[in-house]
């Protein structure tokens, strides 16, 4: 079934840890990650968003300005731990990413 989540008025780490409780892994095709601008916001968004990501679905980070901001250092070390699972399509103000595996490789 379609799913589509837009403006909840909930904060995202509710949001998130609610979807994963009630089963949604890979029920997205798309993930825009903008709300919260300080880096544990962003990696927090990140990590949980991750799994409800289909396979061949698209992550979007807003703010990422090529990894110089706070911001953007916590992008850059969510797709460092990601690495094995996420594959690069766009770089700019914003870094758009193509989920490539249901879990990095463990080292």
């Amino acid at each position: 079934p379609e799913q589509s989540l837009g403006h909840t008025g909930r904060d995202s780490l509710t949001v998130l840890t609610s979807l994963l409780v009630a089963g949604a892994e890979e029920s997205f095709d798309f993930v825009y990650v903008d709300g919260g601008h300080s880096p544990a916001d962003v990696l927090s968004d990140a990590v949980l968003a991750f799994p409800l990501l289909r396979v061949g679905g698209v992550l979007v980070f807003d703010d990422y300005a090529t990894g110089t901001t706070p911001c953007g250092a916590a992008i850059a070390n969510f797709v460092n731990s990601y690495a094995g699972a996420l594959q690069f399509v766009f770089t700019s103000y914003q870094l758009f990413l193509v989920k490539t595996a249901r879990w990095p490789k463990r080292v």
